[in-house]
């Protein structure tokens, strides 16, 4: 994670013809602290006339570019400010962190013409030819975009400014529904029958029942007596009608996802009480979970597949508590809050990777604790 990052990029004329009365000019603050990102930009003295200007950000080389679009920027009377939060160790989902771009370039896009031209651009060190590469990685991104519109039959023909624009509004809505969409033509109905085929008991009948109890107290430090004394019972009542020793199944348990799974700390604040492991086949944990006689049907939710192809995995955990007794299965599922949709509704409970206050479009899990023996999700009221 970067603690702290400061850089200042100055933007210059690069082609000419675009100043009002005087040069066009601006700048572009980029700082990071605590693993948070934001951008500030402010233009002025720009044509605004059958024109529209993005901002990219770029790391290039001789060979490569690796290009991300802030935004457009809407001008008033010559000038305008943007502002954007972003993943400072993987800027714009390239994979890439902030430190390693080095130009800055607000492309105007005529309404006419598809050529880019570059009114103002800043560049951290030397000044590098780019403008080549990004015309022609952006010539493929748009021939990849007209294959997918043909293969699912659109007729969707809104132009990429268009697109960026909502995007921005929509905190990256837009980039989220599209993957959505995606997978579920694509990839949905495919993963559906690898599940079926792989998973015989997948159409058992499932009981719709929920144990009725407050699975966000899980997570907390305090309980009353009165719930300590319900959710004990209950665990309680649940061995006895299965005969089945919790205990040693959880020691099995472990041992199996240790064997098969990369065993993470996926929070800042690391419990004693859970363990948690990556997964990255949905099929294998299901497979692991049928051994041991634990009906968990949850994973073949739509919602829970589509958060796997997306974010390609998901997380699984254990939760012990010795002195009450009690243990329960965690199923993770990766999502950014208030953007992806909840996996489960009100059956699930937010726990965000970074951070104490729920943020719009932070990364987290929506979690989800199951009782073994019954394979019934416990309520979050």
């Amino acid at each position: 994670m970067i603690k702290y990052y400061k850089t200042f990029f100055m933007l210059k004329k690069e082609d000419r013809e675009f100043k009002q009365e005087k040069d066009p000019l601006g700048y572009v603050r980029i700082e990071v602290r605590e693993g948070r990102g934001r951008l500030s930009c402010h233009v002025s003295n720009l044509k605004t006339e059958n024109l529209k200007y993005k901002l990219y950000i770029m790391k290039v080389n001789k060979q490569n570019i690796v290009p991300f679009c802030f935004g457009c920027i809407q001008l008033k009377e010559g000038e305008a400010e943007l502002q954007k939060k972003f993943e400072p160790s993987n800027v714009g989902g390239t994979g890439i962190p902030i430190e390693y771009f080095n130009v800055v370039a607000l492309v105007a896009e005529s309404l006419d013409d598809d050529d880019i031209i570059c009114p103002l651009a800043a560049y951290k060190k030397e000044k590098l030819d780019w403008k080549g590469k990004l015309k022609n990685f952006l010539s493929r991104q748009k021939v990849t975009k007209e294959k997918d519109i043909l293969e699912k039959g659109s007729l969707d023909k809104k132009n990429e400014c268009d697109k960026c624009e909502n995007m921005n509004k929509t905190s990256e809505k837009v980039k989220n529904d599209s993957e959505n969409k995606i997978f579920a033509d694509k990839n949905f109905k495919s993963y559906k029958k690898e599940v079926e085929k792989s998973i015989k008991f997948e159409k058992e009948k499932n009981d719709k029942n929920v144990e009725i109890k407050n699975s966000s107290k899980v997570m907390d430090k305090s309980i009353d007596s009165k719930e300590k004394k319900s959710e004990t019972d209950i665990k309680k009542e649940g061995e006895k009608s299965q005969g089945i020793d919790v205990k040693e199944v959880f020691s099995r348990l472990i041992a199996d996802f240790d064997q098969s799974f990369k065993k993470i700390n996926p929070f800042r604040v690391e419990r004693k009480d859970y363990r948690w492991w990556q997964i990255v086949s949905p099929v294998h944990l299901n497979n692991i979970f049928y051994k041991l006689n634990i009906r968990i049907p949850i994973l073949f939710n739509p919602l829970v597949m589509m958060a796997h192809f997306k974010y390609k995995h998901i997380i699984a955990g254990i939760y012990e508590d010795e002195k009450k007794d009690l243990r329960y299965v965690v199923c993770g599922i990766p999502g950014l809050y208030r953007v992806d949709e909840k996996p489960f509704g009100e059956m699930c409970r937010w726990a965000q990777v970074e951070g104490e206050d729920s943020q719009y479009g932070a990364f987290g899990y929506w979690l989800v604790y199951i009782n073994p023996k019954t394979g019934r999700m416990l309520s979050d009221d």
